[in-house]
């Protein structure tokens, strides 16, 4: 499957141990609901054979009952840790087929614009508050854009996008500059197109590699990388890792990207990527940077 014993192994087994974990956590970083992710995705590409509801009907049922559950309650951090769990519901609606799962999804979806709109409406925020409604922001549009829901009237999306740059993160916003130009093209909002692009032009001139965080860095590398063929990626992602030393890439990977954030990367392949960058560029041999991690 993977051309690559090594890999192939250490996959099997890791889904093997996270099929049999006993867990409440229906998260989708740490939990359940990134379990069944995979599973879905596994199936989906043809890469396991298996009836899901045999190996995961159990636990998607769990993770069903509590995100009704505790979608109901009023605590912000209750609320905004169900909201990854959409991208888990919206492979397991299009693969069940059932009316009340999408029905979740839905409700989420709402609830997450809700919070957005209501703290962008704020005029006392505080930048902690600000901080984390970025944060909040930056999911919903990625989730937004991975699920194509993009449901909310052209103002408000304006809105939304006119307080995110009252903000004023750099750390987050060249990732928010590129991805409202995708909403808004999707959507046929010219206004707000024109808008993204002139803002993402300051960003990409204004971009400063190496006084970045990682976060950030990945995001810079996303953007073109999203819509270039894999070769040309391969290309662009050497140029930036030239001049790489192995251990120090080994080090700063492995400290800067955690495991409850590499699913993050992995979504697009920009993780991936990276690892194998610094492999092509140092000369190691093919997943040496991978294993310690």
């Amino acid at each position: 499957m993977l051309a690559d014993e090594y890999l192939e192994e250490q996959a099997s087994q890791l889904l093997q141990e996270a099929l049999l974990v006993r867990t409440q956590d229906i998260s989708f970083e740490n939990g359940l609901s990134g379990i069944g992710y995979t599973v879905l995705y596994l199936l989906e590409n043809g890469f396991i054979e298996t009836e899901f509801e045999d190996v995961f009907g159990k636990q998607a049922l769990t993770i069903c009952q509590q995100i009704g559950r505790q979608q109901k309650q009023c605590e912000e951090t209750g609320k905004r840790s169900l909201y990854p769990a959409i991208y888990f519901l919206h492979h397991y609606s299009k693969w069940t087929n059932k009316p009340e799962i999408r029905e979740l999804e839905d409700k989420l979806f709402r609830r997450m614009s809700e919070e957005l709109l209501q703290q962008a409406s704020r005029t006392n925020a505080s930048a902690e508050e600000m901080a984390h409604w970025l944060v909040l922001f930056k999911q919903y549009l990625s989730l937004s854009l991975y699920c194509r829901k993009l449901s909310l009237q052209p103002g408000e999306w304006m809105s939304l996008y006119a307080y995110a740059h009252a903000c004023e993160s750099q750390e987050h916003m060249y990732y928010i500059d590129y991805a409202i130009r995708k909403v808004a093209e999707q959507a046929f909002i010219d206004d707000l197109q024109v808008q993204a692009r002139s803002h993402l032009e300051i960003s990409v001139s204004k971009f400063e590699w190496q006084n970045s965080t990682l976060a950030a860095q990945v995001d810079f590398l996303f953007r073109p990388l999203h819509e270039l063929p894999y070769r040309q990626k391969a290309e662009e992602m050497q140029m930036c890792f030239s001049d790489a030393d192995a251990e120090y890439w080994e080090d700063y990977l492995t400290t800067h990207i955690p495991a409850s954030t590499f699913y993050a990367g992995y979504q697009h392949g920009v993780s991936r990527l990276i690892l194998w960058a610094v492999n092509d560029a140092t000369g190691r041999k093919r997943n040496d940077v991978l294993r310690p991690l």
